[in-house]
């Protein structure tokens, strides 16, 4: 289960086994502090007990017998004898507390005789002596006995006292485990969707099944739903308006590049230079094309790639030996650090793309007479690719945006640097799309770090 999943479920646990055994303690106590009960066997053995010699001791002596009977009582055993008339009086010349009338007045007249726990004591009777003059009504007072207080969540401490407390904490569990599931579950399902959702994935079949709930999180994927297909929409306007400005670009571009070569030839060598000039905004222009196609495409969730097993070593050592001619010619090198084999499933061509961008923007900024880095090392299910530069680095508010289509650090620089701001982009959506992450940092020794995390086994193998 997810945190959330875990703290609500803990919380509601709790809450229900506290509440439940709270409720069980209160009633025990009110129960045993108010309440009249049928005597136990103990309790009826010493009222018959006490009453038979009350009989006994009336007949022989009298009264003067019986208050010399009950001091002696209370002195040594201190068990209360109360006899009672029919207001209420003690015969035996005692005070009679408040407590000991309210019991007699709740009991007189009762079929049988009862017993209440209050003030720390135990009340017995009534019992009626009808020999008595005039006839009276025998009550006990007796000491509480350890057996008999009342203990506070005594339900758990009698003969089935762990079959309670384990179905207590069995019953409350379910209920609170249940609860929790029922509120993280598609909260979960919520959070892949969006997950996916960032990596250009509009599957919406978790969405739809929240969706069906009717309460608050129901109504809230149904708006999900909305905004996903609406991006989905959006998205798929932008990349078919790029796909076909950019081919509706080729051709007259083609035709002005053939129309430049023939104005050139006829020309001759005065206008060389200027021709020279047309020709390389043209290929400048031709490349940006390209790249927008590609960027259009790769972008397509539904675009096809094919997945393959490949030797990740091999490609970036190709990819380096290109990359190095072409920085030896702006007297920069490459320099790659990479283990004998590197296997992992994905697409390769993407993969090649993605790591050859990178590389070349390197190439591009770091300084002269300085190397790009290309290393690689296998990390658990994953693999590292870390490519690094001498160059002035990025602002750190920067960092996360040079992976957005089209963005450039410096509007200033466009002619200077004569990049597209693509080509970074190209290679977080084929990273994205096999299932990693790409990042950039900078390096403390100065330069512009750019690492990638590919797990061996592309997400769509």
């Amino acid at each position: 289960m997810s945190r959330i999943a875990v703290k609500i479920f803990l919380a509601f646990w709790l809450t229900f086994f506290l509440a439940v055994t709270g409720f069980a303690i209160l009633l025990e106590a009110l129960r045993q502090q108010e309440g009249l009960q049928p005597l136990g066997v103990f309790q009826q053995r010493q009222l018959d007990q006490h009453l038979g010699q009350v009989q006994t001791i009336y007949r022989n002596r009298g009264w003067q017998g019986l208050r010399r009977f009950s001091q002696d009582v209370e002195t040594n055993r201190g068990v209360t004898i109360f006899l009672l008339d029919a207001d209420g009086k003690d015969m035996l010349d005692r005070v009679v507390p408040e407590t000991v009338l309210a019991f007699f007045t709740s009991t007189r007249g009762a079929d049988a005789t009862k017993m209440q726990q209050r003030e720390g004591r135990t009340l017995l009777g009534p019992k009626v002596l009808a020999e008595t003059s005039p006839p009276t009504a025998l009550l006990l007072w007796l000491p509480m006995s350890p057996s008999d207080a009342p203990q506070l969540g005594s339900w758990w401490k009698g003969r089935y006292a762990g079959a309670q407390l384990g179905l207590a904490l069995l019953v409350s569990g379910l209920i609170s485990l249940a609860l929790s599931l029922s509120l993280t579950r598609p909260l979960n399902r919520l959070e892949r969707a969006a997950a996916r959702l960032a990596q250009g994935d509009f599957d919406s079949k978790d969405i739809d099944a929240v969706a069906l709930r009717k309460d608050e999180i129901g109504a809230l994927a149904k708006e999900f739903g909305s905004m996903a297909k609406r991006l989905k929409a959006a998205l798929d306007g932008q990349q078919r308006l790029l796909r076909d400005v950019s081919h509706e670009l080729r051709s007259p571009l083609t035709r002005l590049q053939v129309a430049i070569g023939l104005a050139s030839r006829k020309a001759g060598t005065a206008s060389e230079t200027s021709f020279e000039r047309m020709e390389m905004e043209c290929e400048r222009l031709n490349a940006l094309i390209g790249e927008v196609l590609a960027l259009a495409r790769d972008g397509n969730v539904g675009h096809e790639s094919v997945v393959s097993s490949f030797d990740l070593a091999v490609t970036l050592r190709a990819l380096g030996a290109d990359a190095r001619f072409e920085a030896q010619a702006n007297e920069k090198d490459v320099t790659l650090q990479l283990p004998e084999h590197l296997m992992m499933v994905g697409n390769e061509a993407r993969l090649a793309s993605a790591i050859e961008n990178a590389v070349r923007n390197a190439i591009h900024y770091t300084a002269p007479h300085t190397a790009v880095v290309l290393a690689a090392e296998a990390a658990g299910d994953g693999v590292h690719i870390k490519i690094s530069d001498s160059g002035p680095g990025l602002p750190e508010d920067e960092l996360e945006k040079i992976f957005m289509p089209f963005y450039r650090v410096s509007q200033a620089r466009e002619r200077e640097s004569g990049g597209t701001g693509v080509g970074l982009a190209i290679a977080a959506q084929a990273v994205q799309w096999h299932g990693g992450k790409i990042v950039a940092r900078n390096r403390s020794e100065g330069g512009l770090e750019i690492k990638m995390y590919l797990p061996r086994k592309n997400r769509s193998s």
